[in-house]
């Protein structure tokens, strides 16, 4: 089973496994991944889906962007 680790300031603050083929990122009630308490995140921040084996990670639009190792992306498949 795949994970996603969440780092903040280059400190783990937890890691969630990939047990779903939609995954919502944000600070919503609405999200699989709650960032609460976090301002720079949206409610609904990024999806993370599942698409012919591999997990794409795509940013839903929100003012302060979404990024992956340091690089703000629109659409990227997670490795």
């Amino acid at each position: 089973m795949k994970q996603i680790t969440v780092l903040f300031s280059g400190r783990k603050q937890a890691a969630y496994l990939l047990d779903e083929a939609h995954v919502v990122i944000g600070r919503g009630r609405s999200a699989h991944i709650a960032l609460d308490g976090n301002p720079i995140v949206s409610r609904q921040h990024a999806v993370i889906r599942e698409e012919l084996g591999e997990h794409l990670i795509e940013d839903l639009g929100g003012a302060n962007g979404t990024f992956v190792n340091d690089a703000k992306i629109n659409r990227v498949r997670l490795r």
